[in-house]
């Protein structure tokens, strides 16, 4: 029950903060550590992570040989969906987006893009890691 309480107070904390989408900055990967940091206390952001723009985001990710393998570098070895609980990191393919990184909760999988938070059905999730 805390660890619910700590996702959806996040969840507003970063939606009543939000000012603008900025790579680098308040994108999805950062949201998805800004949530993870208030559940466990620390961020699970690599130093190898730091881009200010979407280009320099797809030169990180294409050095590590794709999203999933970013990721992967970053967090360990992925879980299948039905492995993670509210909260966890999860990784989506979603109609015209693409691949992003967002928290799994209840049969949902949230997000942040150019147009501020996503909530979409969990069965886009791919692949996901515990927090």
């Amino acid at each position: 029950m805390i660890r619910t309480i700590r996702v959806l107070k996040a969840l507003a904390e970063w939606e009543d903060n939000l000012v603008e989408f900025k790579w680098g900055k308040t994108d999805c990967v950062h949201f998805a550590d800004f949530v993870t940091k208030k559940i466990t206390g620390h961020s699970v952001m690599p130093d190898w992570a730091v881009y200010g723009n979407e280009d320099e985001a797809h030169e990180i990710v294409d050095e590590k040989g794709g999203f999933l393998e970013a990721l992967e570098f970053a967090l360990g070895d992925s879980l299948e969906p039905d492995q993670l609980k509210i909260g966890d990191i999860a990784l989506a393919r979603l109609p015209i987006v693409g691949e992003i990184v967002g928290i799994h909760m209840p049969y949902q999988f949230v997000t942040v893009h150019h147009k501020g938070l996503i909530q979409c059905s969990d069965s886009y999730e791919v692949c996901g890691w515990k927090v």
